[in-house]
């Protein structure tokens, strides 16, 4: 007997590589039988795609088996892909695995489908032991471990299979040929090890969460980056729950850098950064920015409240920690973001607030306000009702089974809108510079904290009577920024570009008609500073500066608008503010300077308007503001230099 083996991958970005099937493939082929007698071949495709396209696609393959990888953004879409393929072919054997599904037979399994059978745990030995059964003709899946199927009715799972301790049993599929050669790919997932020390209650992470470390032989990994080099691929990203966490992890980052200078590529890399290890993260870090692979360091802190830490599992992951991986990261000269979860159980809208202000004041260039879901297998679904979870589904995703959850005991619905409202209001006054010389001053000047200054403008942007500005970026967020929550890469692309460039007049108004609206707008020095900060906001693309109306300015003038920004006047009165705000973007010290805008953006004329590319570019161009913020050069110097 022969198989045909369709491995199905259903990814939320184009052309990446198909690890888990490469290793699921790799592993199933040292059985001899296996390998003699199956065909694999791997399906890939994004959850934008077609519904009738992609059944037509498998079905159209006539496949044997058909193995779907599922996480919470596909499991959806996996499920109606199945119903559609059985109800043609009730004879094809078909096989579920991923976080989502593992340990939820009775959710995702059907009595009536005796050869639809799911995975419990890691994936390559019961894998490896189901296709045996199958390729005998005569399955028996009660000699699979690991595994959960109806026989006769029941819902049978048996005995789980042990964890792989030696990474290295699972063939490398990079260097055994797995992925063919003529295949397109433009991002590489890599793991090196596999599970992770931490046991944060929202996670579930390789369904390894608060397990031991197994990892990959260090040699083994230098040549799967050298193969990801080598074959043109742009952008790595490394899987680890922790890099940085092992010693080794600086040696395989410092040959990354190498494959660059050697090969070209890739690119960019992406990391999950270790929890307890500033010291090493920060040498990563640089080792990455110093050879152009790095866009942006990420610190996952999550929360600054030590309540809600403690309440999902993070109370072992120091902030201090965070604090000196910011430091280190500031002295580099990298930039860096930070990530928090609204709302976390024990947080509530003030401690929020209160973290904002923590995390902005110490110089944090970016923040990423990620919505908090819950997914199958969690600790966290253990105490929905201890935490108060409310929860609110989208019942108009056809692809995903993200649950968002927008209540717990601290948080009302109420809370849950303002604070993301004072989300909203950090991105365009602190990540993308539309008032971070103002907030800082008035921070750090005792008058207004950062989280207040950011829920004082989301306060203000719902007045009674708004101005025809203020008004159009209220409906944008109401109509448009509100419900895309459940995918943030394509919210917060839609936020950049529409505050940076498709209504950039629209906001210079708002920002000017909110802080002379402020109690402490009289002082002078927050005039200046609002006058900076115009015309330091960052551009979202390449291309000309916008010209501002020169008589608009009281306290800096406007000598002169060039393609890539302004020669302005300085008074001897903000210069020192500045200074201390813009650090080591300032470098004039005359009352002169020229603003220049960074063209490192790309023009929207080189990008597919309105795609989720589009969207993916200006979501990442809000992490980066460190490199877009403009510099202040002394406007002589500037001159001699161009």
């Amino acid at each position: 007997m022969s198989l045909k083996i369709i491995t199905v991958t259903i990814d939320v970005l184009p052309a990446v590589v198909p690890l888990v099937a490469g290793y699921l493939q790799s592993y199933a082929c040292l059985d001899p039988e296996i390998k003699e007698g199956c065909e694999f071949e791997a399906y890939s495709c994004t959850t934008t795609i077609d519904f009738d396209e992609m059944c037509s696609e498998l079905k159209a393959k006539e496949a044997d088996v058909f193995a779907f990888s599922c996480y919470c953004w596909n499991s959806k879409l996996v499920r109606r892909v199945i119903d559609s393929l059985l109800q043609e072919r009730p004879d094809i054997h078909i096989i579920l695995g991923g976080p989502q599904v593992m340990n939820h037979g009775p959710n995702y399994l059907d009595p009536k489908r005796p050869h639809l059978v799911l995975c419990n745990g890691e994936g390559e030995k019961t894998f490896r032991s189901y296709v045996r059964e199958v390729l005998s003709g005569k399955p028996d899946y009660h000699n699979v471990k690991g595994l959960s199927f109806y026989h006769d009715g029941e819902l049978i799972t048996t005995a789980p299979e042990d964890r792989i301790v030696n990474l290295d049993e699972i063939p490398s599929p990079f260097q055994t040929g797995v992925f063919p050669d003529d295949a397109f790919y433009a991002m590489c997932f890599l793991e090196t090890n596999r599970g992770c020390p931490f046991k944060c209650t929202y996670c579930y992470w390789g369904a390894a969460v608060g397990a031991k470390v197994n990892k990959m032989g260090q040699e083994r990994v230098k040549e799967d980056m050298t193969w990801i080099a080598k074959r043109n691929i742009p952008c790595l990203f490394l899987v680890d729950a922790n890099w940085g966490m092992l010693q080794r992890d600086v040696e395989l980052t410092e040959h990354i850098a190498a494959c660059r200078k050697d090969y070209g590529f890739p690119f960019e890399v992406h990391f999950q950064s270790a929890k307890n290890s500033p010291a090493r993260v920060s040498q990563i870090s640089k080792i990455l920015a110093d050879n152009g692979l790095l866009g942006a360091a990420s610190i996952a802190i999550q929360s600054m409240s030590d309540i809600a830490l403690d309440k999902v599992g993070r109370s072992n992951i120091k902030k201090s920690t965070y604090k000196i991986h910011q430091e280190n990261l500031d002295n580099y000269n990298i930039n860096s973001y930070v990530e928090l979860l609204w709302p976390l159980p024990g947080e509530t809208l003030e401690s929020f607030r209160d973290g904002l202000s923590e995390v902005c004041g110490s110089r944090a260039d970016s923040l990423i306000i990620y919505p908090l879901l819950l997914i199958n297998n969690c600790e966290l679904n253990e105490n929905r009702e201890k935490f108060g979870l409310v929860l609110a589904e989208d019942e108009s995703n056809m692809v995903g089974e993200d649950q968002l959850i927008i209540g717990t005991n601290e948080v009302t619905l109420e809370d849950y809108e303002k604070g993301w409202g004072v989300a909203f209001a950090m991105v365009l006054l602190h990540n993308l510079r539309g008032l971070y010389c103002v907030a800082n001053y008035l921070h750090h000047s005792r008058i207004r904290r950062y989280g207040d200054f950011f829920a004082d403008f989301a306060q203000f942007l719902t007045s009674d009577s708004p101005s025809s500005s203020t008004a159009r970026i209220s409906e944008f967020l109401t109509t448009v920024f509100q419900p895309l929550r459940y995918d943030m890469v394509q919210a917060y692309g839609r936020l950049v570009h529409f505050l940076c460039h498709e209504d950039r007049p629209a906001v210079d108004n708002c920002l000017r008609e909110f802080v002379s609206s402020q109690p402490w707008w009289n002082d002078t020095t927050v005039q200046a500073l609002l006058e900076a900060d115009l015309l330091n906001r960052v551009y979202v693309y390449a291309g000309p500066v916008r010209e501002l109306e020169s008589d608009a300015f009281t306290h800096l003038q406007v000598l002169a608008t060039e393609e890539t920004g302004y020669v302005v006047s300085v008074p001897l009165a903000v210069q020192a503010q500045l200074k201390r705000i813009l650090g080591q973007r300032m470098s004039f010290v005359g009352g002169v300077t020229r603003i220049k805008h960074a063209q490192k953006q790309q023009p929207l004329s080189d990008m597919p308007y309105g795609s989720s590319w589009h969207w993916n570019y200006c979501s990442f161009r809000m992490i980066t503001s460190r490199y877009l913020t403009a510099t202040w050069e002394d406007a002589q110097v500037a001159a001699k230099v161009a």
